[in-house]
């Protein structure tokens, strides 16, 4: 689906856009927070970068231990490649 043209619309003191439901559909837009961005070519509408709550991180981190994530190990690989650099083994 392309560009398309749509008009704006009167909400009580403010204004809004009809989107398409195929747009909504396409973009899984459904339930979305949207952000607006001004630039000098016009309006960027995307969807806003969605933060999970404290109880949401929660489930997440138990999942990835779940996959086999574990914050130790992966540290230590860290560790050994910030080492490397310093060994000077990173232009090999």
């Amino acid at each position: 689906m392309g560009n398309m043209q749509t008009k704006l619309i009167k909400v009580g003191n403010s204004f809004g856009v009809k989107l398409p439901k195929a747009f909504v559909s396409q973009y899984n837009l459904e339930d979305s927070k949207l952000e607006l961005i001004a630039s000098v070519d016009g309006i960027l509408l995307k969807t806003a970068s969605k933060v999970p709550n404290s109880s949401e991180w929660n489930d997440l981190f138990k999942k990835a231990r779940q996959q086999g994530f574990n914050a130790d190990e992966d540290l230590k690989d860290f560790e050994d490649w910030d080492n490397t650099l310093q060994d000077g083994e990173e232009s090999l």
